[in-house]
């Protein structure tokens, strides 16, 4: 409710500073904007690109909301994959009756999927790895799974080595994209 009263529904938002501003901060500073990603992704100098920084802060997203903050914390708490909990009475106005929120149906995904995901990544870790792949209900047809060995959450986007866009990520997108032809 403080975030609300104070108007503050943006974590970590640029949108209120242009973004190039970021991108010449982070050129010039680069060590500390380095320093800023570690309290918020797991940025690793072994495998990232400090010299990406500043394009990386240039071109970030605007931040999250609270509520997706918010929400990421029930589902750690609750230990299941639900929707959001808006409190009793919310939830069983928002729910069809229901006190507490309902699971999401991951069994209802149709659509093909790609899992990468990095052995030093923090944010993905092999235990939320190995539920999706194995207890989430999503078919297994599905998903193709790649782990990148020695990558962090960042080296997706600047790390030193991006072979794996080359070697791995196009290939698959060509893969897909002509299967979409045939089908049709």
């Amino acid at each position: 409710k403080l975030i609300q009263a104070l108007g503050l529904y943006d974590l970590l938002s640029l949108s209120h500073t242009p973004r190039w501003i970021m991108g010449k901060f982070c050129g010039a500073l680069p060590r500390l904007c380095e320093f800023i990603d570690q309290g918020f992704i797991d940025w690793r100098g072994e495998v990232d690109n400090i010299d990406r920084e500043a394009d990386k802060m240039a071109h970030s997203p605007a931040g999250s909301g609270w509520r997706n903050l918010i929400h990421y914390g029930q589902v750690i708490r609750a230990k299941q994959f639900q929707r959001y909990d808006y409190g009793e009475e919310e939830n069983q106005r928002r729910y069809d009756g229901s006190s507490t929120p309902p699971l999401y149906d991951l069994r209802q995904i149709e659509n093909p999927m790609a899992v990468y995901h990095g052995d030093l990544d923090a944010l993905s870790d092999p235990t939320d790895v190995a539920w999706l792949l194995n207890e989430s209900g999503i078919r297994h047809s599905l998903i193709i799974h790649q782990e990148m060995i020695h990558a962090a959450h960042t080296t997706f986007t600047i790390g030193k080595n991006m072979t794996y866009l080359s070697d791995s990520v196009i290939p698959l997108i060509e893969q897909i994209q002509n299967n979409m032809v045939m089908k049709s």
